[in-house]
This record gives C-alpha cells, sequence and structure tokens, in this order.
C-alpha cells in the first residue's frame, strides 16, 4: 500500500525498487476491496458457423475488417464481395463498427479450401 521504493521521491515505499525512469504516481492508499471494469464498447455476436472458400461477401454499406485467431488484422474488407483465397483455411472474425459510440459487430467466419 506504499508503493514503490524511490529514495527521493518515496523514501517510505515498500514495493520493488524504481529507477528514475519509472513514471509511478497514485498508488494505493487502501486496501481494494471490490475491482469493478469500466464499461466497454457494446458488441453484438452473429450466429456462428459461417464457412467461407474462395469469396467472401460482406453486406451492409460499410468496411470491416478481418482478423485472425490472434487478433491480427489481415485484410480489410469492402461491402460486396472480397477475395479471401490467399488466407490460409482456419477460424478468423470480422470486426465492423456499428456506430461512433463505438458499437461494434463480431463474428466468426471458418475459411475452407
Amino acid at each position: 500500500l506504499t508503493g514503490p521504493y524511490h529514495p527521493g521521491l518515496n523514501p517510505g515505499g515498500e514495493g520493488d525498487t524504481v529507477s528514475d525512469g519509472v513514471n509511478f504516481c497514485d498508488w494505493l492508499q487502501q486496501p481494494v476491496t471490490a475491482v469493478a471494469e469500466a464499461p466497454g464498447p457494446r458488441v453484438e455476436r452473429l450466429p456462428t458457423g459461417t464457412f467461407a472458400r474462395g469469396m467472401l461477401e460482406l453486406g451492409g454499406s460499410a468496411g470491416a475488417v478481418l482478423l485472425d485467431i490472434t487478433g491480427r488484422r489481415v485484410a480489410d474488407l469492402a461491402p460486396g464481395l472480397n477475395d479471401i483465397r490467399h488466407l490460409a483455411p482456419g477460424v478468423y472474425f470480422i470486426h465492423s463498427l456499428l456506430d461512433s459510440r463505438h458499437s461494434s459487430l463480431v463474428s466468426k467466419v471458418v475459411v475452407t479450401r
């Protein structure tokens, strides 16, 4: 509860020793009794079980991003047909922004050969 130890900035700190290159502040003044996660963006999920081979058709009027299983961006998707023949077979996720309040739509797609 006393924060990190720093000889000049926090000599009473009982935590790890930190150097001048560490930016630390606002450590706890009392024990934590509960933790609440900050509200994040609203995410909707489409029904699973979508399979694609060669081409992926994206409905709607806005584009989306295709992410691999690790969350890395592998393609930008445009409305209409998108060529996905260059992708390895596997599980991917389509992520599209629904509105300016950061609501998003996520759906799973399995790319097959």
